[in-house]
């Protein structure tokens, strides 16, 4: 390998391709870094995940083929020694902590760039066993960062609040998307009886089924709607909590109303064709369904989460520090709701699914607020701490 192509090749490191909102946003970041001329290696500790088949062509996938992560240690700092990128950038703790340990160990002088999108004061009350280690080796590691990119203000300011690093280090910048690529994935067909009946209401949730989704207050919420209005819930994504959810479902005799669709490759042709998207999650970051919901042309409820990352996209002009209590908030790019509250969500849905002006009047203005997620403009910034 040449020098001049070792001056213009960028590292994106993962633990694996699973269906994570991080993981999707460093793809789109390989993708776009890739089409502007540079060497784009794509390394993973597994080579494995629903996520592996949307690697586009342009990016070179090194399978590091590590059952254990600590094993991908020695060998990512070989690589960094051998190939010397510019910068090396990642999403996750662990893979943070190993790409930082990794250029201590091969003493290269490439950039070590970190993408924070969870919120740490909650995941680190989480780890257990041999990951309870996790929360030291972050306030120790990251300062060793050349910079932190975390994409929402509440994240940032939870992540400085909960690690003691530097403000300095840090930068916000939210979360890129491709406008054309995500509508013409949009205008497909989904196959599926219920999204391409244009006479039916339908309510869409994607994303993983955990906790941290809340997708059962949801599921409350469809049981109290049908009460009142016709309509389906499409759910696609899957968890551990599938099954749980599934017998909520026949526990309200609403299983009939409910399609557990599973993972889909294009969520997109979904979005665009659903009456309401809603996301019902205790925390996010910036959540990634939210600005692609948006892109696709789908009204947005969501729970006002931790961190105040769905705030900071559909109420920008508010204080992101504040979580509302009670009632439901007209917010100017959707609406918004307590967590937790399937009475108020329930109420939310019904005004959507019955006001059409409504709908119509947030569609046009989430045209408007989508140019702040343009690829151009946050893979600009990007760059910036790339190169």
């Amino acid at each position: 390998m040449n020098s001049s192509n070792k001056n213009n090749r960028i590292t994106i490191f993962l633990t694996g391709l699973f269906c994570g909102g991080g993981e999707r946003v460093l793809l789109d970041i390989a993708d776009f870094l890739a089409k502007d001329g540079f060497d784009v290696d794509l390394i993973l500790v597994q080579k494995k995940g629903s996520f592996v088949e949307n690697i586009k062509p342009g990016i070179n996938i090194i399978d590091l083929n590590c059952k254990r992560l600590a094993y991908s240690i020695p060998k990512l700092a070989f690589y960094l020694f051998k190939n010397r990128p510019i910068s090396i950038l990642s999403t996750s703790e662990h893979a943070h902590v190993v790409s930082l340990l990794a250029k201590k160990i091969s003493m290269v002088k490439t950039r070590v760039v970190l993408r924070i999108g969870i919120q740490f004061s909650i995941v680190f009350k989480k780890y257990k066993g041999k990951d309870k280690i996790i929360p030291y080796l972050v306030r120790w590691l990251y300062p060793k960062a050349d910079v932190i990119i975390i994409n929402s203000k509440g994240l940032a300011k939870d992540f400085i609040q909960t690690t003691h690093v530097s403000k300095s280090k840090t930068r916000v910048i939210y979360n890129l998307k491709s406008v054309e690529d995500i509508r013409k994935d949009a205008n497909k067909k989904t196959r599926h009886k219920w999204m391409e009946n244009e006479n039916l209401k339908t309510i869409l949730f994607t994303g993983r089924l955990r906790d941290q989704k809340d997708v059962a207050t949801l599921i409350r919420a469809f049981s109290l709607v049908l009460k009142k209005c016709p309509s389906k819930l499409i759910i696609l994504g899957d968890g551990e909590k599938k099954d749980n959810l599934i017998s909520l479902t026949k526990e309200l005799k609403i299983e009939n109303e409910v399609d557990f669709h599973g993972m889909e490759n294009n969520p997109f042709s979904f979005m665009s064709k659903a009456t309401v998207f809603v996301l019902s999650s205790l925390w996010e970051g910036l959540p990634n369904v939210l600005i692609e919901a948006m892109i696709c042309g789908v009204p947005i409820i969501s729970t006002d989460s931790e961190s105040g990352g769905a705030r900071e996209i559909l109420a920008p002009d508010t204080n992101y520090e504040i979580r509302m209590k009670d009632g439901i908030e007209f917010a100017e790019y959707g609406v918004l709701v307590p967590i937790k509250n399937e009475i108020k969500l329930a109420e939310a849905i019904l005004y959507l699914l019955k006001d059409k002006n409504l709908r119509d009047e947030y569609k046009r203005k989430n045209l408007e607020r989508i140019k702040d997620f343009d690829k151009n403009k946050i893979l600009k910034e990007y760059k910036k701490h790339l190169i």
